[in-house]
């Protein structure tokens, strides 16, 4: 393969199921200081999803702002919280 083919991201994150996609970040920062030839293009798909979780981030601000100033009580549970809490 090459990091530079434009089918390469498709060809190796399509087949994969959602969850194991989810781990992909998680796999970069664990090659990320070697050599692997795919750590460039891992590095790609870590950014686009730390983009994806900081717009989700500020669009729950967001919505937790308006709903807290309508005097709606909310708590958050499972994913976000955890994230902002322990990653």
């Amino acid at each position: 393969f090459s990091p530079t083919d434009k089918t390469l991201l498709a060809r190796l994150f399509d087949p994969l199921t959602e969850g194991m996609q989810r781990l992909m970040p998680l796999v970069y920062r664990n090659l990320e200081a070697t050599d692997a030839p795919l750590v460039p293009v891992l590095r790609g798909y870590y950014r686009f999803t730390w983009m994806k979780n900081q717009q989700l981030f500020a669009h729950t601000a967001e919505a937790l702002r308006v709903l807290h100033q309508a005097g709606v009580d909310t708590m958050l549970i499972k994913g976000l919280p955890m994230a902002l809490t322990y990653y």
